[in-house]
């Protein structure tokens, strides 16, 4: 723990806090004075001040005591874009549940298609044979006529 990195980390901190030597001085429960000499790096900050600034100003001990602290920015950056993957993972899970009920639906509507498409074609095969059953009936009709007409004495 090094006394010019903590004085460097402190200043640092309270500025991006919006916050006067004064204001940080109060947060903490030291004179102002004791503050800026801790700032100058005129005097050692006592482990128990580091765990109460931190505790108060939202820094973590790590950030105060470390040579290179997190930068704020870049934890709050963090902090949104886990927040926005919470939120995203939430939609995702819920778009993939409605996706598989929409995939479910179809493959119902589907399966019923296939059905009636089975039933048009077997429709369709009796239809066929109806129609050439007609056909062979009018072939037989016909020479069944034919043969009567020719049975039957001219009257000439």
């Amino acid at each position: 723990m090094d006394n010019r990195t903590i004085k460097q980390n402190i200043a640092a901190f309270r500025k991006r806090l919006g916050m006067t030597q004064e204001q940080m001085a109060e947060l903490i429960h030291i004179s102002t004075t004791a503050y800026r000499d801790l700032e100058k790096g005129n005097t050692v900050i006592l482990s128990e001040k580091i765990i109460d600034m931190a505790a108060r100003t939202g820094f973590s001990v790590e950030e105060i005591i470390q040579e290179k602290p997190f930068r704020t920015e870049e934890v709050g950056c963090l902090e949104n874009a886990q927040k926005e993957y919470g939120s995203q993972n939430g939609d995702i899970r819920q778009e993939t549940e409605r996706l598989s009920q929409e995939a479910e639906r179809l493959r119902q509507e589907a399966e019923h298609f296939r059905q009636e498409a089975d039933y048009l074609r077997q429709i369709n095969q009796l239809q066929s044979q109806m129609i050439s059953d007609k056909d062979d009936i009018i072939k037989m009709l016909k020479r069944s006529l034919e043969e009567i007409r020719s049975s039957q004495p001219s009257n000439e």
